[in-house]
């Protein structure tokens, strides 16, 4: 199967556009989330604290040097990497304000293991676990160990929050990706993608979509300047 044909950016646009148009035309694209809530039922999977995006973004207010990592592919995690450095320069500051968006191909470190191990994710996006040279089955970055990183000392996920470092994932991602990995893996869109919302790792914010996010995260009153994580 060549997975790149099925994901690549023409297709990606394309189901996005249908998603837009069928399911709940414009008011989809003004509010996905709302949308999500009224389209699947059970509602519990989305109608969870991780919807409250402006909320997240209240809590970003009056940071120092702010920025925001765009991560928008999966390749080493270089978002990650690029804040831990950010944060260990900036070791005389406080209040530090770092942001990563987890978009497009780069939203699947927003997920936990158990989604990487049942729908095959590291497969899919040839995401190779560097301790066993295999496709991995875990999120690699939530506690990274051994070879994870290329290089040592440096946080995952989980320690990153703990320092402040906010994460967000694109909903719009999870949404578009599931339908693609269910077809490939044969199980419902709408399964793939409750499934993907209920799995999202702690702390990490779901946001109506990674673009959504950078765009008010550059404006005031947050000015957090941009940098392309890809």
């Amino acid at each position: 199967m060549n997975t790149k044909s099925m994901y690549s950016r023409r297709n990606v646009i394309k189901k996005i556009a249908i998603i837009c148009a069928v399911t709940t035309g414009f008011a989809f694209m003004l509010n996905p989330l709302n949308a999500e809530k009224r389209i699947n039922k059970p509602a519990a999977e989305v109608n969870s604290p991780k919807d409250n995006a402006e909320e997240w973004l209240n809590s970003l207010k009056g940071k120092k040097f702010p920025v925001v990592y765009d991560m928008h592919e999966h390749k080493d995690f270089w978002a990650g990497i690029w804040a831990n450095i950010y944060l260990a320069t900036n070791q005389d500051v406080k209040n530090v304000g770092v942001a990563i968006v987890m978009r497009h191909g780069g939203f699947p470190f927003a997920l936990n293991d158990a989604m990487f191990a049942k729908y095959k994710l590291g497969e899919f996006f040839n995401i190779i676990d560097k301790n066993t040279g295999k496709p991995s089955l875990r999120n690699m970055y939530w506690e990274p160990t051994g070879n994870d990183y290329p290089l040592p000392g440096l946080d995952g996920i989980k320690a990153l929050l703990k320092k402040g470092v906010a994460f967000c994932v694109c909903n719009m991602a999870l949404k578009v990706y599931s339908a693609f990995i269910a077809k490939a893996r044969g199980f419902s869109e709408e399964e793939v993608y409750n499934d993907f919302v209920k799995n999202i790792l702690p702390g990490i914010q779901l946001v109506p979509s990674g673009v959504w996010a950078l765009g008010r995260l550059q404006q005031a009153p947050l000015n957090y300047g941009y940098i392309n994580a890809g």
